[in-house]
């Protein structure tokens, strides 16, 4: 039989290179298309981080022991990033256009949340705000060092502009006002945290080994958003696309869809290799069939011809 191989690809070269290259052609497309589904994820992915942040699980109205109990337990909870927010004043006064939440963000929170400094210092005493850009037409002020004005029931508080931060698509485009302060100036607000555990493990089960330590189940939520991009099994909420603003509705429904979509575009380009295989196969069948009947026809028996093949 190998011998028999051998001899019809020395003597059906072009055949035999159809083959080989349809071969090869299929391999490298099927590569292809495996590594553009991964490559538009681990994209998709990043973008998910960067607008919403990097965390998995945040937890609401905490106070500064919950913070330092929480950051001690990172470790043995396989927690790569905790990250705490403890909000200051609120100046919401509907007649103010000013109006801002401040609050004060450690270093992990900046990390989580990409909040990265284009000019000048995060505020380090009383009195001192950093603001990203597009807050500043605001305050009719675009410079470090400028002092601003922030009223609330008929209170007036002065800041000075210490730094400011490259600007955060999803604050900026659903409007969110945040300036950042000094520790000082939040010491009394309630905290929020923020958790990124080692993604290499079951995400879920760590939250959950995490949470019999910590407690404080009712006030934990979700990043509904990067928990199912990154396996549809840690979150069966529905995705929620409406963050993305117009071209969003498309990518969350690519992102619900996934792993069906990866599968039919690797089914499709399976058959498709198929159906070329096949063609040059049936060429090659058809034209052993003619010479079969050639022989046939001259009167030799199976045995001569197998002798004759091989």
């Amino acid at each position: 039989m190998i011998r028999l191989s051998l001899k019809y690809i020395r003597y059906f070269k072009e055949q035999s290179l159809y083959v080989l290259f349809g071969i090869i052609a299929s391999v490298a497309i099927l590569t292809a298309v495996n590594s553009a589904f991964e490559t538009n994820n681990r994209m998709e992915l990043e973008r998910i981080r960067d607008y919403e942040g990097d965390y998995h699980f945040y937890y609401n109205h905490l106070r500064t022991e919950d913070i330092d109990r929480a950051k001690s337990l990172a470790r043995e909870c396989h927690i790569e990033k905790t990250g705490s927010f403890q909000k200051g004043a609120a100046y919401d006064n509907e007649e103010n256009p000013t109006w801002i939440q401040l609050g004060f963000g450690d270093e992990g929170y900046l990390d989580i949340y990409g909040l990265e400094l284009l000019e000048g210092r995060y505020p380090e005493h009383s009195g001192e705000i950093a603001l990203e850009e597009w807050l500043l037409p605001y305050f009719g002020e675009n410079r470090v060092g400028a002092r601003i004005e922030l009223v609330s029931g008929g209170k007036t508080d002065v800041y000075t502009i210490t730094g400011i931060f490259k600007n955060r698509a999803e604050t900026k485009e659903m409007g969110f006002r945040y300036g950042y302060v000094a520790r000082e100036d939040a010491k009394e607000g309630e905290c929020q945290l923020f958790l990124k555990y080692d993604e290499s493990m079951d995400i879920t089960k760590l939250q959950e080994a995490f949470g019999e330590k910590f407690g404080h189940e009712e006030d934990m939520g979700r990043n509904h958003n990067l928990l199912y991009s990154l396996n549809p099994e840690y979150d069966n909420r529905e995705y929620n696309a409406s963050l993305f603003g117009l071209d969003g509705k498309l990518f969350g429904e690519w992102v619900r869809g996934i792993g069906l979509d990866k599968s039919l575009g690797t089914a499709f380009v399976t058959v498709f290799v198929m159906v070329i295989l096949y063609s040059i196969f049936r060429i090659s069948v058809q034209q052993r069939i003619r010479e079969y009947g050639k022989m046939k026809a001259f009167g030799m028996g199976t045995g001569r011809m197998m002798l004759l093949l091989g």
